[in-house]
């Protein structure tokens, strides 16, 4: 479990109840000390004070540890809702990276089957999702995957269209498949893929979401995320 500590300041320590102790720029925080109702009000050992909060699903994904680029909320909430990702849905994830969309998937109660299949990431994703029982993490290639009956199928790797052709029967019958890539070139071919596979209701969009900052004047604060490509369909019959 973790906690958002927000600091007078505006700066936001996530403070992981697993650890006795962290060390921080407001000094020195004690679990003893900060593992309080939300709405509780700490005096932070170096100056100002704390306010212990939920931590919303995107202070989970910032203030994880990345061995890649997690996918963000930005992005992963609309995947998810284009998937048909509820409580209980199970869903098979491949390119589980550090675990940003599969923290998403947790969140929303969703069970989630997911593999990565470099030790580093792996490692990593172990840290930043051990908390939730809702989720099988596998240290393996997705190829090897044995379970089956899911309502949903999330891809990020490479040569996604010959992942398709080797999971698709994984999928339940009226199920979602959706592909993230970063690569404009792998779009007509997952298409295709999912074409020749009796797929219905094909569809692609591109993520660019920008965040705006409003001081004295508006403007465009930077990209959210990174760029990428998103498809999904549904699958039909058996």
């Amino acid at each position: 479990m973790k906690l958002m500590l927000l600091h007078s300041s505006g700066n936001k320590v996530l403070y992981d109840l697993d650890k006795e102790q962290i060390h921080t720029k407001y000094g020195i925080l004690l679990k003893s000390e900060v593992n309080k109702p939300y709405g509780s009000i700490l005096k932070a050992p170096n100056g100002g004070e704390f306010v212990v909060l939920e931590p919303s699903i995107l202070d989970l994904v910032e203030g994880m540890k990345m061995s890649s680029k997690p996918i963000f909320p930005y992005d992963s909430g609309i995947m998810a809702s284009l998937l048909n990702i509820k409580p209980g849905k199970r869903v098979l994830e491949s390119g589980t990276g550090s675990g940003g969309f599969t923290t998403y998937l947790a969140e929303l109660g969703a069970v989630v089957v997911t593999y990565e299949k470099n030790p580093d990431f792996f490692k990593t994703a172990q840290l930043n999702l051990r908390q939730y029982k809702n989720v099988k993490l596998l240290n393996d290639d997705v190829y090897n995957a044995q379970e089956s009956g899911f309502d949903s199928i999330f891809l990020d790797l490479q040569y996604p269209g010959k992942a398709i052709e080797a999971l698709h029967l994984k999928l339940n019958p009226g199920g979602f498949l959706g592909v993230f890539t970063p690569i404009l070139d792998d779009v007509k071919p997952v298409w295709e893929t999912l074409a020749e596979l009796g797929f219905s209701e094909i569809r692609a969009l591109q993520f660019d979401v920008k965040e705006l900052q409003v001081k004295k004047y508006l403007r465009v604060k930077g990209p959210l995320g990174f760029p990428g490509f998103f498809i999904w369909a549904r699958k039909i019959k058996k």
